[in-house]
C-alpha cells in the first residue's frame, strides 16, 4: 500500500482533512483540542497481535466456563437420555 503522499487519492483525503477541520471550527476549543489528541493517540497506537487478544480472553474466567459447558453438555444429556429411556421400560 503506498504512502500517503505517494497516493492517488491524495486530494480526496485531503479533502476529508479539511471537512474535518471546518467540522471542529465549530465546536469549543476543549472538544477539538481532545478529538485532535485522541487522532494523534490512535495513530500512533499499534494493533494488538493475534496472542495478546487471545491471552485476553483466556484470562477470562467466561470463556473457561463456556469451554467447561460445552464438554460436559454431551455426555450429560447422554446420560439423562439413558436414564429416562431406562425409567420408561
Amino acid at each position: 500500500m503506498p504512502l500517503l503522499k505517494d497516493s492517488n487519492n491524495f486530494r480526496e483525503i485531503q479533502d476529508i482533512h479539511r471537512q474535518i477541520w471546518d467540522s471542529l471550527q465549530d465546536h469549543d476549543e476543549t472538544y477539538a483540542k481532545s478529538v485532535l489528541h485522541q487522532c494523534l493517540q490512535s495513530l500512533d497506537n499499534k494493533p494488538a497481535s493475534f496472542l495478546t487478544i487471545l491471552s485476553g480472553y483466556l484470562k477470562s474466567p467466561l470463556i473457561w466456563f463456556s469451554v467447561l459447558t460445552g464438554i460436559l453438555i454431551v455426555p450429560l444429556l447422554g446420560y439423562l437420555l439413558l436414564w429416562i429411556l431406562v425409567l420408561a421400560e
